[in-house]
């Protein structure tokens, strides 16, 4: 049966433990590739393009729908409001029953 591959914890754990390795041997980087200097252009692909287009048309549905949000809000205020009270009633019945429910299995417990 093969032997497991040690951990990544053990692999570190050896290596703190190698007083061999000199003091210097952690301090070296690799060679950091050179940055381009000024502007740099990427041409963008057809993906992102259309990505983009993709965007700019849903920006503009939402500016859209901002635009007449006030509007909307003002036409619907109406049937909210009438809402209001059953919404309020079907509170008080959910309480209600609620508070019966608990009646009904205090009454169970007690007996």
């Amino acid at each position: 049966m093969p032997t497991p591959a040690p951990s990544i914890l053990d692999t570190i754990d050896n290596a703190i433990a190698d007083w061999e390795t000199s003091a210097d041997a952690m301090r070296w980087t690799p060679e950091a590739p050179e940055q381009p200097t000024g502007l740099v252009i990427h041409t963008p692909t057809l993906e992102q393009l259309a990505t983009a287009a993709q965007i700019a048309a849903a920006g503009d549905v939402f500016a859209r729908i901002g635009a007449h949000f006030e509007q909307i809000r003002r036409a619907l205020e109406p049937a909210w409001r009438a809402l209001a009270p059953l919404v309020e009633a079907d509170r008080e019945l959910q309480r209600r029953q609620r508070v019966s429910r608990i009646r009904r299995e205090y009454g169970r417990r007690r007996r």
